[in-house]
């Protein structure tokens, strides 16, 4: 899943988390062996960097920006994917559109505060995990 030639964020978690942007120079395998080895160059390298001869690193290859919503709180009703919230007393259906699925968890598109979405989950509304006949307009005591 690595090209050689494209970039990467590379971050040091032993370096205070530091994350340089890195293209992929070359790509070693070995025919009778399963590992890789994945090697990496930038013209940036930061103040106090440590150099340790060997370190360990996380190597970005995708980025989402999302809500992170558990699936155990989704619901279809009518037709339309999305889950309840809590406003006040009053649960409310608020549709989402998912990206991606990941340990559990729907990253979702954020509401753009348009008129289209107007029905979708936006950023602070407190989701319901779990319940029996939910519906909009029901009131929690």
């Amino acid at each position: 899943s690595y090209t050689e030639g494209y970039t990467y964020n590379v971050i040091f978690p032993y370096n205070s988390d530091l994350r340089l942007s890195m293209i992929l120079d070359r790509i070693i395998l070995q025919a009778d062996d399963d590992r890789v080895v994945l090697v990496f160059r930038t013209n940036t390298i930061p103040e106090h960097f440590s150099f340790l001869r060997r370190q360990t690193v996380q190597i970005v290859t995708d980025t989402w920006k999302g809500y992170k919503v558990p699936l155990s709180a989704v619901r279809i009703v009518d037709g339309v994917q999305g889950v309840y919230v809590l406003e006040g007393y009053i649960v409310e259906f608020r549709r989402i559109v998912p990206m991606r699925e990941i340990d559990g968890y729907f990253i979702c598109r954020e509401n753009s505060g348009s008129k289209d979405d107007a029905d979708m989950l936006k950023l602070y509304d407190h989701i319901i995990i779990n319940g029996k006949n939910l519906y909009s307009g029901k009131i929690i005591s």
